[in-house]
């Protein structure tokens, strides 16, 4: 549910401008830490949709988005309504990241890099998975269709490939060290 967290400053207009750099994704995830959980599962798609460029997003949308209308031509017949529904939320995907500005954009996907940067920057450090868990999944993966895929990248993070195009990313995370106290407040001024 993060990628529906704004990346955005999200401060109203009435609060003063030193506390007008409050990033929702940050403040968010600094919560997350300070409950000092055992371990923390992040599973996103890799792409990135946060551009405030609607260019760059567009790009973005076009390296990406042409992966499931592939993977859906292996794996659901035309004209039924389960492949109707799926390219549905795909279109409801492309509209929201091309068409929509600001806080009307409702879901903005970031790269596995920048979630790592995310992850790090707020006191988790990466674990790696188990090669009994990859050896599973690749398993899992092979039984449902030719060229979906799993490795394991340079951070242990597991990537789901299709036809050897990075789709989402599946990473572990623990505590760094003890949770830093989190941040008192904003007083409100109105």
């Amino acid at each position: 549910m993060l990628h529906f967290t704004p990346d955005e400053s999200s401060a109203p207009p009435n609060i003063s401008q030193s506390h007008s750099n409050i990033v929702p994704r940050t403040m968010f995830l600094n919560a997350l830490r300070g409950l000092d959980p055992t371990i923390l599962i992040v599973v996103e798609e890799d792409a990135d949709f946060t551009a405030c460029n609607v260019v760059e997003r567009l790009r973005a949308a076009f390296n990406y988005m042409w992966i499931p209308f592939d993977a859906v031509d292996s794996f659901l017949p035309k004209g039924g309504e389960q492949r109707r529904r799926y390219e549905e939320a795909v279109c409801w995907k492309i509209e929201n990241a091309i068409a929509q500005e600001g806080l009307e954009r409702v879901e903005r996907l970031e790269t596995r890099s920048k979630w790592m940067q995310r992850m790090r920057g707020v006191g988790f450090r990466g674990v790696g998975f188990g090669e009994e868990a990859v050896g599973e999944l690749k398993s899992m993966v092979d039984e449902h269709s030719a060229g979906w895929g799993v490795k394991k990248d340079e951070e242990e993070i597991l990537v789901l490939t299709w036809k050897g195009h990075d789709v989402l990313f599946a990473s572990a995370w623990m505590p760094a060290a003890p949770p830093p106290p989190l941040p008192a407040p904003a007083p409100l001024i109105l």
